[in-house]
């Protein structure tokens, strides 16, 4: 199999056999949420409160109603249905202080028996403590409820850990089922919001979706996909020394020095100069990749830098290449990006990488002047 049959192979495959990422619109909570480092007590706090017919956002039981429906329990058959969030419970199997469930549902039937619903968020990809659910269904018991559900809400990483709950009381939510249940249940735009960040955790479940549907493949078409994979692992490298040669056979009057390393804050970029103009003004051409080249709509952004020190002199030179000084310096650096906020390129199809090339061998070429 050549280079083309394989590329081939890796587009038809992937078309009719593989599932494929979604591209969402941009959310700001998807920026947000992340960097919360409590964000297993923020998605909790947020879905207890939806649950809780009485909870902030004012949409009665329709949160509440919607989730029954899809964890199999007849919501008309109770009554007196309260939500609790980190629900102290007694330890029965292990040692030590009490216990937290995450949300507890509790509620009577026409009889007026006691039932509950366990709900634990995972959706952190946090491990289970040692025995952990089985606790919390003896505590609860002991307490005359009847343990009709446990919901476990799960993001791929901690499926791949351990599933290790099976029966029909163990109910698996995912990413993408949470916002179905969310878009069903209201049409508040911010609660919508926190749905559609939600949903884009499920992009997360794809590569288990496909670990899947690739373990029935014939031997011929795993060794092919380890092919692609194996080429992929490399693209990153392929990309950058792209750039550098194209740069170089456009410029093959000038010696060009490249190489790729830390700058500022940890970032690395492809660092490409001329000794001769380097020690003229100082000033050098930096781009900076995304961290994984499927991240092409992220873009490449080109940046000229100096050194702090050379700041006033550097800056006049940018000027004349259209280029502006940007922020404060960092870490002994300062850099400028251009005027016109045309800084950021994309590598595919070819002919986009064509434009970041000759911003680059423009800037090379204005720089030496």
């Amino acid at each position: 199999m050549d280079k083309s049959d394989l590329i081939k192979f890796g587009l038809e495959f992937s078309n009719i056999h593989l599932k494929d990422y979604t591209q969402e619109c941009y959310n700001p909570l998807a920026k947000f949420i992340p960097y919360v480092t409590t964000k297993e007590i923020v998605h909790t706090s947020i879905i207890s409160d939806l649950l809780s017919d009485n909870g902030e956002y004012g949409n009665g039981d329709s949160f509440i109603k919607n989730f029954f429906n899809i964890i199999g329990i007849e919501y008309a058959k109770f009554h007196d249905i309260k939500v609790i969030r980190e629900r102290k419970v007694s330890r029965v199997l292990t040692n030590g202080g009490s216990r937290s469930i995450d949300i507890c549902i509790t509620c009577k039937d026409s009889q007026n028996n006691n039932h509950a619903i366990i709900i634990e968020n995972k959706l952190n990809h946090a491990g289970y403590q040692e025995l952990q659910i089985e606790d919390y269904v003896e505590a609860i018991s002991k307490e005359n409820l009847n343990v009709d559900k446990i919901v476990l809400l799960h993001d791929f990483k901690q499926s791949l850990i351990d599933n290790q709950y099976t029966g029909d009381k163990f109910i698996y939510l995912y990413p993408e089922k949470l916002f179905e249940w969310i878009e069903q249940s209201t049409s508040n735009p911010e609660i919508l919001a926190y749905g559609k960040y939600i949903k884009s955790l499920n992009n997360n479940n794809i590569p288990k979706i496909n670990a899947q549907i690739m373990k029935n493949l014939q031997l011929e078409d795993i060794q092919n996909l380890k092919k692609i994979a194996d080429a992929y692992s490399n693209l990153a490298f392929e990309l950058r020394e792209d750039i550098v040669a194209s740069v170089k056979n456009k410029l093959q009057q000038m010696d060009i020095v490249s190489t790729f390393g830390k700058l500022d804050e940890g970032w690395k970029g492809l660092q490409l100069w001329n000794w001769e103009s380097y020690k003229k003004n100082g000033l050098w051409v930096v781009v900076f990749p995304p961290y994984d080249p499927a991240d092409d709509e992220k873009g490449y952004d080109i940046y000229l830098y100096a050194k702090e020190e050379n700041q006033s002199e550097a800056t006049k030179v940018a000027n004349k290449c259209d280029y502006e000084l940007y922020g404060r310096p960092q870490e002994g650096y300062c850099f400028f990006r251009a005027k016109d906020g045309q800084y950021r390129f994309r590598m595919f199809p070819q002919e986009n990488r064509e434009k970041l090339i000759s911003e680059v061998v423009r800037l090379l070429n204005q720089l030496k002047e």
